[in-house]
């Protein structure tokens, strides 16, 4: 698909790239309850187009290129900011196109907003690198320190115990139990309050780090309930004329709070409190 976007004769998309974002990224999918697909978000981002195109035109440019494309025609979906590609009962694949943001030092993007009037700031690529970050950070457990210190005063010849695999690392499997735990809450409530991911994800990470920094752990049990305990103190509250507002800011761009929709429909964070 990459392929065929960049092989045109225009010469916008010749320059651009495709690469992944969200949960498949971080390593943070889980399977979905109720139906067989999974979903891949891609960037199809356009280095040489800028704020002075029309975002309506930057995704028709995008669509157009797909359209033309036998295979691809036959099942695509038009999403009110993106680009989806229906591979029956397997998963599908949403497209959305990006250009350079020339206001961000850490090298955001901007994408379309979901009227397509607006570029909205972005950076998928830097938030990958930075959970990829926290997802290193190794909690310090008790029983490892304890050794660690016997063996230090030890003249013996103990052979160490080794450390358990961390496949994926904590950090992954507890952004993974906590979506799965959304999944579940919401089967019987309204799904379309449940808490986006990426806020998920957000929270998770910062409070992981805390919690890393600043505790011994007696086991990753201990790790899942200290962060998910801590998740709400990274949530920003401020008070605008008599009426709450919530940000969550993702921290590798300037201007997208992760909590926008909350300030909007107040039944959101309602139900990610609940």
């Amino acid at each position: 698909m990459g392929q065929w976007l960049a092989d045109t004769e225009g010469d916008w998309l010749a320059e651009s790239s495709i690469y992944l974002q969200g949960s498949t990224a971080l390593g943070t999918t889980v399977k979905p309850i109720g139906r067989n697909e999974h979903d891949v978000d891609l960037v199809c981002y356009i280095p040489g187009l800028g704020r002075w195109l029309p975002p309506a035109l930057c995704k028709q440019l995008v669509g157009d290129r797909l359209k033309d494309n036998q295979r691809h025609s036959v099942i695509l979906e038009e999403k009110p900011r993106c680009w989806r590609l229906n591979y029956a009962n397997e998963f599908h694949s949403d497209i959305t196109p990006t250009i350079p943001n020339d206001a961000c030092l850490n090298g955001g993007e901007l994408l379309p907003d979901k009227a397509l009037q607006y570029w909205k700031a972005t950076n998928p690529k830097g938030y990958r690198d930075a959970f990829q970050r926290w997802a290193e950070l190794i909690p310090q457990m008790r029983a490892l320190k304890s050794f660690a210190e016997d063996r230090a005063r030890a003249d013996a010849d103990i052979e160490p115990f080794p450390e358990r695999p961390r496949f994926k690392g904590l950090l992954c499997c507890i952004v993974q139990i906590a979506k799965r735990h959304r999944d579940t809450y919401f089967l019987e409530r309204d799904v379309s309050l449940a808490p986006i991911s990426v806020i998920i994800t957000t929270l998770a990470a910062w409070s992981y780090e805390y919690c890393v920094r600043s505790a011994v752990f007696d086991s990753e049990l201990d790790v899942l309930c200290a962060v998910i305990s801590h998740m709400p103190d990274f949530i920003q509250r401020q008070v605008v004329a008599g009426r709450v507002e919530w940000f969550i800011w993702n921290e590798t761009t300037e201007g997208e709070n992760f909590a926008e929709r909350w300030n909007v429909e107040p039944a959101r964070a309602k139900a990610f409190f609940d």
